[in-house]
């Protein structure tokens, strides 16, 4: 065929086809010649800027037809969308996607543009697969009919489709002689698409399909054997699916059945349902997914409802094989960050969602030789080998908890003891750890495991027997002669099983075996209590605080000999069937290695080996529990919160607001009298250190405290709330608007003429003879009493309301709905979910979040999934944030007469996934950009308001941001990228933009140290930071715990080396300190989110840790301390306080509130636990902040130590406790932060000297 023209083809591809196209294309031109010239390009390496953009571009554009195979929005689409803009060629679009891309679809006369133009805003955002095959069938049928114009390029825009739908070497090769036979003028011959069942059993071993399940059962499967479902992708991707499928039997066939099962990746559930089920009942005992997104719908998504209740059915563990299709194993290999940003959302995120566990890489592309065919390297599939072997001694360990009887199974529980010492032991965040081991121990007995005879005092056990981590009074002889003894050598053949590599790095850090960390006469010492059958064991140290030298290393080390002792002696020595973590958190799923992806070389992955891993979580954190799922392949059962109770007013609290009601009283009565008594109330409150404040003003403030919610002591595992403890919590839930579910307290406010918004705003104002805040108490009282009748009808709540008709629809939705959180409540089922997970069943999946702020996360016990990152930020989230930004600037310009240049704030997973992205809508609102969701809730759009409406300058933003944010929101740090771009590119003044301000100051210092002009542009524009790859907090925590540092620079400084890694398109954490200090220099307030009832800003140290941290390193670089502000999300109202404020409230609510302390001091040795943890972190916002007034020292140590009788409770409770508290109080008076009198000194040096007597005897 000399002379013929060849058809210059481009192709986009997203699965790794380049195999079938060069054969393809090589037997075209053995049997045509020179008929194709095509050019292959991967979406993946689009994405990863890979590709030269402009030869990208010139390909396409001179291409005579473009295929596509993009699933949607992105950077190629973008270009895809720009080299064709004013281009008449022909584009096919291969797969269906959203409605943008397949709107670029143009062939003859044809396009599917108009079929999309009108499609409204769609919770699934792409096009709805069902009605997509319904379009293909009539187009098929109605091109048959009539096949010429329109309608004929239709039908072959369906044949396509088919061909790659389809794929393999044949479908490909005739989809290429198709096309250029229709669309490129070549005279060649093709066949119709080769088309096998949507789904099916497929053994690559047999290389033999089945469609019926008989026949396939009876020729493979032995009825003894426990068997494997495995479902995979037939169609376009079972050439890359497969080769996962069959190394992954390679490992399991000579023990148990195989059903391997092949769908479209669509309709899985189909497909489960026909070859995992056999007269109506599972027949597999384990299940794993080589399937990328949920179950059901595929990429388009499909009704969740339906799968979970076919994977409740089926009832088994259904494990994550975590194929990497857009991966090079080479890449994964060598990064730290393992997944791509792409597939931990469609590989691991989506499917945890449907309550698919351990996400262990399977398998990856790897790059064959170059080929001039493609111009592209050939990309194929291709097993992890090690990675596959992971997966099926894991699946092996699940099937023999569900064969192995109760009496028989081996299960070890671990506990913490961080920091180490005789005071810490089982500390876990709101959790009463011994209590709750009684429980399980109890319930294990009844489920007839041995776990021996008698009951255990757990905590005078390992106290009194010396069995604590680095024991301060417990001597380490004490400690070896209880605990278990694990020679050296024996150590040495577990520790030979890491790589030279990882052996080098932990002998580096901790020296040769055993090291110094709980060693003793050549052997490593594990501190736990053997119970028959079940080990109680304490987590090991970190080392930190044995080498408080190594606070300022690289939060990144390596574990130490006994860390990796503890765990090898579990797995291999006493041979752990199961392993239970039991509270929030432990340190095994933060070791040094991959964000998530695991590979061998990743400690978490050889610490938890084949165990199959149950972690007991707290509900209200769903970002670390997700990094336990990914990191050390734990299935949650996650735990409710404590009770909670108002904080309510307390001793001299309450004769003040006394004072005030009085004030309030003569003022209508007695003006003269009122005038009397109003300077007494001043010198009241300055007696309790309110200060500054007018006779109203002192009301707010009190009223805020009286209604603040606070936790009321720990919870036990498998308790739920009972009487008051339940109605106050439906008291607290049905305080808010959910939609259209009104709160309560408003609508019995609007029976009462009382405008809710106003009342909260002004509680001190007169309404009828009464303060509004008087009367939004008496609202409440009636509420309480209105949900305690409505438990037993709503009819009953509806009559004693007594409102009238007009509301009484609204407050009969609110009580049902109060109603229906009750029964979830109620449905709560933490011990059942517990022994499920040990008899190798499935454990329910449900969001995670604060259970007040969000119900929906109820019944507990479920295995806790994170918000979908795809919906942030939410539109509820967006305007409240926009509403944070305002309300901190506002502040900002009241003090100061003028808008601040520069904010920082801090970004957390933790506050994200409840608030669903308040701070990410601050952060937009500062930079005056509005979220827009056009035809799709999963893909926003960004745009610009325009500095006319927005009033003020955009407002330049640093994004500080945690590892779990990192590892959670890759779209969303995308998106924020994408603002700040779009932001610094605007032709606006600099006066009135500050981020084109900054970025252009940044960019003339970067272009004189950097060649790569476009490398120097995004620098200038970066505005993310965080810790590096793989880490996820700061070195600052380490410093307080162990009061290793001297001045608060070293303070200042630990938290910039952990936080200068700069994070922007395809940039992953690189160090980046000086354009971090020079950012952090423009810095004039700093500002975070309180976004959690359980956790005010003293009750967590990652506060201190993150927005302390931040404040004191900006006081450190530009010499003057920023503005510090706290918004407080948890409320009715957003309310933005100075962090003072904010650190009084959470003292007088809780510190130094007796009902805390009393809700604490229940639980023994927890209770003072808690108390001293609070100190502590006191000492961290002092040292960060400089906001801890003298006067909360003084009164800490009037409360707990100085009051005899609070500090013998204390010393009964947790007497090593109570002696780290004191500890704490000499530290702040030596350091400054607390100015003692003599007498207090002299008192506290006494008791404290005391104490050490009694703790040394």
């Amino acid at each position: 065929m000399d002379g013929v023209v060849p058809t210059k083809i481009t192709v986009l591809a997203t699965i790794a086809v380049s195999s079938s196209f060069a054969e393809a294309v090589k037997e075209i031109r053995e049997e045509y010649g020179e008929i194709i010239e095509l050019k292959l390009y991967y979406v993946h390496e689009i994405i990863e800027e890979l590709v030269d953009e402009r030869t990208f571009k010139e390909d396409i554009r001179t291409s005579d037809i473009v295929l596509l195979d993009i699933r949607s929005r992105g950077r190629p689409l973008d270009l895809a969308r720009e080299a064709l803009a004013d281009q008449e060629k022909t584009v096919i679009t291969l797969v269906g996607g959203t409605a943008e891309v397949m709107a670029l679809t143009r062939m003859g006369s044809f396009s599917p543009a108009k079929m999309f133009e009108k499609q409204k805003p769609s919770a699934k955002g792409y096009v709805d697969w069902r009605k997509i095959r319904r379009i293909q069938s009539m187009i098929e049928k109605m091109g048959t009919a009539l096949p010429f114009g329109s309608l004929k390029h239709a039908r072959n825009w369906i044949r396509v489709m088919n061909y790659w739908k389809h794929s393999g070497k044949r479908n490909i090769k005739n989809l290429l002689l198709f096309v250029a036979s229709e669309y490129g003028g070549q005279n060649v011959k093709f066949e119709p698409p080769v088309e096998l069942p949507l789904e099916g059993i497929y053994h690559p071993k047999l290389d033999r399909y089945y469609t019926s399940l008989d026949d396939y059962l009876k020729e493979n499967c032995d009825p003894q054997r426990p068997s494997v479902g495995i479902l995979f992708y037939g169609g376009m991707h079972f050439e890359s699916s497969v080769v996962g499928v069959s190394a992954l039997i390679d490992k399991l066939e000579k023990r148990v059945n195989v059903i391997p099962v092949y769908s479209d990746g669509v309709d899985n559930l189909k497909a489960i349902r026909k070859f995992f089920f056999k007269n109506g009942k599972p027949i597999v005992d384990a299940a794993v997914s080589f399937v990328w997104f949920r179950i059901n719908g595929g990429p388009l998504g499909g009704e969740p409802q339906e799968t979970l209740n076919l994977l409740r059915e089926l009832n088994i563990p259904f494990f994550d094989a975590a194929p990497m299709y857009m991966r090079e194993i080479e890449k994964w290999k060598k990064s730290t960050q393992g997944f791509s940003p792409v597939e931990l959302i469609a590989a691991v995120t989506l499917p945890e969602l449907d309550g698919l566990i351990e996400p262990v890489p399977s398998l990856g592309l790897r790059n064959l030789d170059y080929s001039d065919v493609l111009g592209a390297d050939v990309k194929l599939t291709a097993a992890i080998e090690d990675r596959i072997e992971r997966i099926a001694g894991r699946i092996l360990n699940w099937l023999n908890l569900r064969r192995k009887k109760n009496s028989e199974k081996r299960v070890a529980i671990v506990i913490y003891n961080y920091p180490p010492g005789e005071g810490n032991v089982g500390n876990a965040a709101y959790l009463d750890v011994f209590a709750s081991l009684d429980k399980i121990i109890e319930r294990l007995r009844k489920e007839n495991y041995n776990v021996g005879d008698g009951k255990f005092n757990f905590s005078e056990f390992f106290l009194n027997q010396g069995l604590v981590n680095s024991g301060k009074w417990s001597p380490r002889s004490l400690t070896s002669h209880n605990a278990i003894i694990v020679p050296v050598e024996k150590y040495e053949e577990w520790f030979s099983e890491l790589s030279e590599e990882l052996r080098k790095e932990v002998v580096e850090e901790w020296g040769e075996p055993p090291g110094s960390i709980m060693s003793y006469d050549n052997s490593l010492l594990i501190p736990g209590l053997e119970l028959g059958n079940v080990f109680v064991g304490l987590q090991p140290t970190r080392g930190v605080h044995e080498n408080p030298a190594k606070a300022y290393h690289d939060k990144n080390m390596p574990p130490h000999h006994q860390y990796i002792a503890f765990y090898k002696w579990l797995e291999k020595e006493w041979g752990a069937d199961a392993v239970i973590h039991l509270g929030t958190h432990g340190t095994i799923e933060f070791m040094k290695g991959k964000e998530a992806g695991m590979s061998s070389e990743c400690y978490p992955d050889f610490l938890m080996g084949n165990m199959p891993h149950l972690y007991v979580y707290h509900i209200t954190n769903p970002s670390e529990a997700m990094i336990a799922k990914r990191r050390s392949y734990a299935t949650l059962i996650n735990h409710m919160s404590p009770p909670y109770t108002q904080s309510g007013l307390y001793e001299e609290f309450t004769e003040l607001e006394e004072l005030i009601n009085e004030y309030y009283e003569a003022k209508l009565q007695d003006p003269v009298r009122a005038k009397r008594i109003q300077p007494k109330i001043v010198e009241k409150a300055k007696q309790l250190n309110i200060d500054s404040m007018s006779v109203e003003e002192i009301y707010d403030e009190l009223f805020a405290l009286k209604r603040s919610i606070i936790p009321s002591g720990l919870h036990i595992f498998g308790e739920k709330y009972m009487g008051d403890d339940l109605i106050e919590f439906l008291l607290f839930v049905l305080r808010y608007d959910r939609g259209e579910i009104k709160s309560l307290n408003r609508i019995l406010s609007q029976s009462m003429g009382v405008d809710y918004d106003y009342a909260l705003s002004h509680p001190n104002e007169n309404h009828n003879g009464k303060s509004l805040g008087q009367i939004l108490t008496e609202i409440e009282d009636r509420a309480k009493e209105i949900i305690r009748l409505s438990l037993d009808s709503v009819e009953m709540g509806l009559k004693v309301a007594g409102i009238e008709k007009n509301l009484a629809t609204d407050l009969r939705r609110t009580l049902s709905y109060g109603l229906e959180i009750a029964s979830h409540l109620e449905e709560s089922s933490e011990m059942d979910s517990l022994i499920q997970a040990l008899n190798g069943n499935y454990v329910f999946p449900n969001l995670g979040g604060d259970p007040i702020r969000t119900p929906e996360v109820l019944p507990t016990g479920s295995n806790t999934y994170q918000f979908d990152p795809r919906l942030i930020p939410s539109d509820v989230a967006y305007e409240r944030g926009v509403e944070i930004a305002e309300k901190t600037l506002k502040q900002y310009y009241d003090k100061n007469g003028r808008y601040p240049e520069s904010v920082a704030v801090v970004l957390w997973g933790f506050e994200t996934v409840k608030t669903r992205g308040e701070t990410v809508g601050q952060i937009l609102g500062y930079l005056g950009v509005r979220i827009v969701r056009e035809k799709s809730i999963w893909f926003p759009k960004l745009k610009l308001i325009p500095l006319k409406e927005l009033g003020r300058p955009r407002i330049d933003v640093v994004v500080n941001i945690c590892g779990f944010f990192r590892d959670m929101f890759p779209d969303t740090m995308k998106l924020l990228n994408e603002a700040f771009n779009m932001v610094a590119s605007l032709d606006e003044k600099e006066n009135k933009n500050y981020v084109k301000k900054h970025s252009e100051e940044l960019y003339r210092e970067l272009v004189r140290e950097f060649s790569d002009e476009k490398m120097v542009k995004k620098l200038s524009n970066a505005r993310i930071f965080g810790p590096r790859s793989g880490e996820y907090g700061t070195r600052l925590t380490r410093l307080i715990e162990t009061s290793n540092w001297e001045s608060e620079s070293q303070v200042a400084e630990a938290y910039i080396a952990s936080m200068n890694n700069v994070y922007a398109e395809n940039i992953h954490g690189e160090q980046a300190d000086k354009i971090y200090r020079k950012i952090l220099s423009n810095v004039e307030l700093v500002s975070q989110v309180r976004d959690t009832h359980e956790y005010e800003v003293t009750d967590l140290d990652h506060y201190y840790e993150f927005f302390g941290g931040l404040s004191k390193a900006v006081e450190d670089i530009r010499g003057k301390k920023p503005e510090m502000l706290i918004s407080d999300t948890t409320k009715e109202q957003i309310k933005t306080e100075t962090v003072d404020r904010a650190i009084q409230r959470g003292v007088r609510t809780r510190l130094l509130n007796p009902k805390w302390i009393n809700g604490m001091l229940k639980h023994q040795y927890h209770g003072g636990q808690k108390i001293a943890d609070r100190v502590e972190y006191l000492l961290g916002f002092a040292a960060t902040t400089n906001k801890v007034e003298s006067w909360i020292w003084s009164k800490v140590a009037e409360d707990y130590v100085f009051n005899e009788e609070m500090r013998k409770r204390m010393q009964e409770n947790n007497k090593w406790a109570l002696h780290e508290m004191m500890g704490r109080l000499l530290e702040a008076n030596q350091r400054g932060y607390w100015q003692a009198t003599q007498e207090e000194l002299d008192k506290l040096r006494q008791l404290y000297l005391e104490l050490e007597g009694e703790l040394e005897e």
